[in-house]
């Protein structure tokens, strides 16, 4: 239910305890995003964090004077979660996206519809889709989670990932069934080189270097468990 990159609006009680223990720099953000009822995001857990406690992040907008990012880290008890949803689609986030990637990106939503991949949004463009403020400079990529279904899928999907990167500053991860998110690039880097190669593999409680194998067997774990 709260994995990675999940979005995440809590209730007023829990942002009422969240400006009671935060850092005096951190209130006034705190404030902000109470007042105007915008989610945060699931982050890795940390290591401490108990059983009942969700590990979210509230990242900031560049700062305009030095383009620093600020991400506010923050555990909130499950009870204090009033709606959890997915990342956002392409789609949902066409509107909010800077003129000169439009054209592109159109096409690239319209792709994935076509195929029928998961392929959805998180980082500066999702933020700014929703909460309406200034996240995108003209450094920003456009980090996607992909989320295939089967091996085809993930060689489709990287493929289109790898086009449409010619045209946009596509960055993310693919998320492999059992939650393990590898960035897209180092898997396609990897697939053209040793098979003793390993890629960095990232899940709701640690990142560790596995095995291309190893991440394609959690396919044939899936389709066991859809037959059983």
């Amino acid at each position: 239910m709260f994995a990675r990159h999940k979005i995440v609006w809590i209730t007023s009680d829990g942002w009422s305890e969240l400006r009671t223990r935060a850092d005096e720099a951190d209130r006034a953000a705190l404030e902000q995003w109470s007042e105007a009822d915008w989610p945060v995001i699931v982050r890795r857990r940390d290591e401490d964090a108990a059983e009942d406690q969700v590990c979210v992040g509230l990242p900031l907008p560049p700062n305009p004077v030095d383009g620093t990012k600020k991400r506010i880290a923050l555990r909130i008890a499950r009870n204090q979660v009033r709606e959890v949803r997915a990342p956002l689609s392409v789609s949902d986030v066409l509107d909010s996206a800077p003129d000169y990637w439009r054209t592109a990106l159109d096409a690239f939503a319209a792709e994935t519809k076509r195929l029928r991949l998961t392929i959805q949004v998180y980082g500066s463009l999702a933020m700014q889709s929703l909460t309406k403020q200034r996240y995108i400079t003209p450094h920003s990529d456009i980090d996607l989670l992909f989320q295939p279904r089967s091996v085809g899928q993930l060689g489709t999907g990287t493929g289109l990932l790898s086009y449409y990167a010619n045209s946009l500053p596509l960055d993310g991860e693919i998320v492999f069934p059992e939650g393990r998110g590898v960035s897209w690039k180092e898997w396609i880097q990897a697939m053209h080189t040793s098979t003793q190669v390993r890629v960095l593999a990232k899940d709701a409680h640690a990142v560790s270097l596995k095995s291309p194998t190893f991440l394609l067997e959690a396919f044939d774990h899936v389709s066991s468990k859809s037959l059983g």
